[in-house]
């Protein structure tokens, strides 16, 4: 009997460039363009990432249309239709479901398992929430 087989993929930079680059591309802060290759500790560099949304009064909205913005990289929506034909697929991701849906929309909604945003009832994100700890 043929085992099944799970084929696990990361998203930002794997599938689709950073959602954090082009947003700093966009609004043009240089700051958002860390990521986890310049600030190991991922708490911090969220932690520093949050503030500079605050202080410059970006929103959950502002970042979302941001990410609809963002193609797939070359070649990935063919990799993901013959991989679907022959095994499940499933992201793992350090980035949020709050930002992903239009990515996903454009894969037809592969299995995604990442963290989750704390957002204030003016679109503010206020904190973030990891979906499992290291």
């Amino acid at each position: 009997m043929a085992q099944p087989v799970v084929t696990c993929l990361d998203m930002e930079g794997v599938l689709f460039p950073e959602i954090w680059l082009a947003l700093a591309d966009k609004v043009g802060i240089q700051e958002l363009r860390l990521t986890t290759r310049d600030v190991a500790d991922y708490d911090v560099l969220m932690k520093k990432r949050l503030e500079v949304l605050k202080v410059h009064r970006i929103t959950l909205r502002d970042i979302q249309e941001v990410a609809s913005t963002i193609s797939p990289l070359p070649g990935v929506p063919d990799f993901i239709g013959w991989l679907r034909e022959r095994c499940q697929i499933i992201i793992l991701s350090d980035t949020y479901y709050e930002f992903v849906g239009p990515l996903m929309k454009k894969l037809e909604f592969p299995t995604i398992f990442c963290h989750t945003l704390g957002v204030d009832s003016h679109g503010f994100i206020t904190d973030y929430f990891l979906r499992q700890h290291d």
